[in-house]
């Protein structure tokens, strides 16, 4: 090798060298933190104090936290911590407050005989149904899962239960409104003429268990009870 490729070689790795500090050095250099331009809003309030943009993120003290937020802060046990009263956090305007839900509930019974008397209607069926729905004699009621056949229309139950052993009904978590509720017995079936005492034949509807519905109106945090006796079973 010549001294003229020799001295080509050093300067070759002369310049690396270089390169490799400048690199080293910058990756070293921590970020410089930069007072943004934004100003932070929570839940519809202002935040007091400056927003710091370090490596593409944002940081604000915690004591503006807690002094625009009503808060406090306490140092200590190697903890920070951070103490905000929940009423006095202003919501956002575009988020509704909370509306507490209401429950159905209720003791369905039939009469068993004269001995027995009136009997747990255990087994009974419960649906609800959003709205006015009518359940007239002359048609066929069918109930599935999670749904109700009147005649020709099927209408989706938003709850749907079993009376247990003793009778009792229950649906929790009923959001505010109005509904129909429509009841079939496990054991009163068949519907009686009263003008005659006899089985009304036109009667389609209770051939599988006697239907009782009713308009139901729920209320945030309401129990509506909504108790029913079958009566008598005529066949």
């Amino acid at each position: 090798m010549t001294q003229q490729s020799r001295k080509f070689m050093q300067l070759i790795l002369m310049a690396g060298c270089i390169l490799v500090c400048i690199v080293g050095f910058a990756q070293s250099v921590p970020a410089v933190p930069k007072e943004s331009p934004f100003n932070l809003v929570i839940n519809g309030r202002p935040i007091e104090g400056n927003l710091i943009l370090i490596d593409g993120r944002y940081y604000v003290s915690v004591d503006d936290l807690a002094r625009s937020l009503h808060g406090a802060v306490q140092y200590g046990n190697d903890q920070i911590v951070l103490s905000l009263r929940g009423s006095d956090l202003p919501r956002s305007p575009s988020v509704s407050p909370a509306v507490e839900d209401g429950e159905i509930k209720g003791t369905l019974t039939f009469f068993f005989n004269k001995n027995y008397g009136t009997r747990p209607d255990v087994g009974a069926q419960a649906w609800l149904i959003t709205g006015p729905v009518d359940t007239p004699p002359d048609a066929y009621v069918f109930f599935g899962v999670g749904s109700v056949q009147i005649s020709s229309k099927t209408y989706e139950a938003v709850k749907q239960t079993v009376a247990d052993g003793n009778g009792n009904f229950r649906m929790d978590h009923v959001p505010p409104g109005n509904y129909t509720l429509i009841l079939q017995s496990q054991h009163s079936r068949g519907a009686l003429d009263l003008r005659t005492g006899e089985l009304d034949k036109k009667n389609k509807r209770d051939v599988l268990g006697r239907v009782f519905s009713e308009p139901v109106e729920v209320h945030p945090g309401e129990a509506v009870d909504a108790s029913h006796d079958f009566g008598t079973s005529t066949f």
